[in-house]
């Protein structure tokens, strides 16, 4: 900025800014650096009961734009137009201590130039260093030649030292000063002189005669190398305290070796061919007769018969290691006839928020959490309607192959299937003293006099927590009489949550889940980045393209909608996207 307003000899002693703009350029806009400035901070206010203007101290200027650059008192570098000078007063200058000064003639043999202003009168401008004034000024000369130059051997630190701005104005001897009332910010006020007119001599930029500014040698102005590189100033930078943010990196893959993990079949004849899943279909079979799910009646005609399919899944530990191979018969329920084949169909499931007020309770009053798993906990539950099946693929009685079966138990698949184990649940519970919240009626509450138990029920999941670990030992084996159930012990993976906890805290995540969702859509080399949404972006139905495939952008909505159990700071975009769910576009799937 300075510099192209300086004039050089290269291009004939004019300044590169009026040899690109052909006029010359306005010092007036120019201010000392260092001084005492009061620049417009609104735009840096968080609420408007701030001060709009601070005590500040001037810096320079901005090098692409006409804006001045001021230090806050607090640290901040504020950037503003509209800026307020007090060119008598420089902040810092009590901060720094005195430093002996003597009296240093220019150099005669350096150029000599001549400044204009704007309005093409010749005057010497008033040059103010960057460099603070010291406490006991040099002498004042005064004579009708060029003025001789004043500068200092010694100088106390300063952030940077400009080789062109290094000359200082002919001091003025110290007058009488009475101390200023102390000021609340970090700059305090120098003293306000007591001037004479009658002492001083008139100003320099009012003289009508031309005088030529001689500039001195640089190298009688700057520091030594020594004095310079000295850090003084207290504050410490958290890079200087070896204070770094760590690198996030995604981990889109387990440690485990894929090799190890066996594939999912794609169809019951694959399964069957396979011995590992072949036995899990056989325990999943055994299972069924044991629990006495259908019987093997003759088919008639004109029955209402439903089909079944196999459904086998990996089941993964909470690290992504091998847990076990899980094969399940799942009835073909879109089969049903609603009206005839089932009436109601609605199961409650535990809120979210529920699962984090019951761990905040157990982490807050050092309770423990059990975590209990039910085995086939549909096939607990009682049909009140008639409904017909085929035969299991790859288990089709040999005897009696002609037959269906009668189902006498809700099998998965089933449109009543959840219904009716929430219902055999909820009575069993109720009939042992337990209480259904109000709020949420997956919450029961156990409570006789000292005795305290809570359980979540999500389906076929169950967390149960309490004050006294003896009473919840004594409901999970009073429980397992009745349903057959595993005991998981403390509660470490809880419907897709990584649970972890220690001596300072439970600590929820969902590592594994999300990084299923950056596989299922394509994305394992996405980069992180540190918030959910950049804050210009603005949604609307008339941007965008009209995005191709609704089905994956609704899935991808509702998929990342379970995210917010642990992360709640992604909930606002993304229930700003589901805003656009009906006329989703490019931008809206991009966001």
């Amino acid at each position: 900025f300075n510099i192209n307003r300086l004039p050089t000899p290269v291009i004939g002693n004019i300044s590169p800014y009026e040899c690109l703009f052909k006029k010359r350029p306005d010092y007036n806009i120019l201010k000392p650096f260092g001084c005492c400035c009061f620049p417009h901070m609104r735009p840096y206010n968080k609420h408007k009961m701030e001060l709009r203007s601070q005590l500040c101290l001037f810096l320079g200027y901005l090098t692409h734009h006409k804006r001045y650059l001021s230090e806050h008192p607090d640290g901040r570098i504020i950037i503003s137009r509209h800026v307020s000078f007090n060119e008598t007063n420089f902040p810092a200058q009590s901060k720094y201590p005195a430093a002996d000064t003597q009296e240093v003639h220019a150099s005669h043999s350096s150029p000599s130039f001549t400044f204009h202003t704007s309005n093409g009168s010749q005057t010497n401008p008033n040059i103010s260093s960057n460099v603070p004034a010291t406490t006991a000024p040099p002498t004042r000369v005064l004579s009708n030649q060029t003025p001789v130059l004043h500068t200092v051997d010694t100088l106390p630190h300063t952030r940077n030292v400009n080789t062109s701005s290094t000359t200082i104005p002919p001091p003025i001897p110290t007058p009488p000063t009475i101390q200023p009332i102390e000021s609340k910010n970090d700059y305090p006020l120098p003293p306000i002189p007591i001037t004479n007119n009658q002492n001083l001599p008139p100003d320099i930029s009012t003289q009508p005669s031309t005088q030529v500014l001689e500039p001195c040698n640089a190298t009688n102005v700057l520091p030594s190398q020594s004095t310079t590189n000295i850090r003084t100033h207290p504050m410490r930078t958290r890079s200087q305290n070896g204070i770094t943010k760590p690198k996030s990196y995604l981990a889109t893959k387990f440690h485990l070796p894929e090799a190890l993990i066996p594939s999912e079949p794609k169809n019951t004849a694959a399964a069957i061919k396979s011995p590992q899943w072949f036995k899990t279909m056989q325990d999943e079979y055994a299972a069924l007769k044991r629990a006495g799910t259908w019987s093997l009646v003759p088919y008639k005609a004109g029955m209402p018969i439903i089909s079944n399919k196999w459904l086998h899944k990996v089941k993964l530990n909470a690290d992504g290691s091998l847990d076990r191979l899980k094969s399940r018969l799942v009835a073909r329920g879109f089969l049903q006839t609603p009206g005839i084949d089932y009436e109601e169909t609605f199961s409650p499931v535990v809120k979210p928020a529920t699962v984090r007020i019951i761990l905040t309770l157990a982490v807050s009053l050092n309770w423990s959490v059990k975590q209990l798993d039910i085995s086939n906990a549909f096939l607990n539950g009682t049909l009140q309607e008639t409904i017909f099946m085929t035969q299991p693929e790859g288990f089709v009685d040999p005897n009696k192959p002609n037959h269906v079966c009668l189902l006498h138990k809700a099998l998965y698949g089933l449109k009543q299937a959840p219904r009716a184990w929430n219902q055999t649940l909820k009575d069993t519970l109720t009939k042992w003293g337990f209480q259904v919240s109000k709020s949420d009626n997956s919450l029961f509450i156990y409570g006789s006099g000292t005795q305290l138990i809570i359980l979540l029920v999500y389906v076929d999941d169950f967390l149960v927590t309490g004050p006294n670990d003896s009473h919840i030992t004594k409901f999970i084996t009073q429980l397992h009489q009745s349903f057959k159930l595993k005991d998981l012990g403390n509660v470490h993976y809880f419907l897709g949550v990584d649970i972890f906890r220690d001596t300072t805290g439970m600590y929820l995540s969902q590592t594994k889940y999300i990084t299923y969702l950056f596989v299922k859509l394509k994305m394992e080399g996405a980069k992180p980045c540190s918030n959910p949404t950049s804050a210009s972006t603005k949604l609307s139905l008339t941007e965008g393209e009209p995005f191709a495939d609704k089905t994956l952008y609704r899935s991808t909505l509702g998929a990342l909608q379970y995210l917010t159990l642990t992360r709640p700071d992604v909930a606002y975009i993304i229930n700003k996207l589901s805003q656009f769910i009906h006329a989703s576009t490019t931008i809206h799937w991009e966001a």
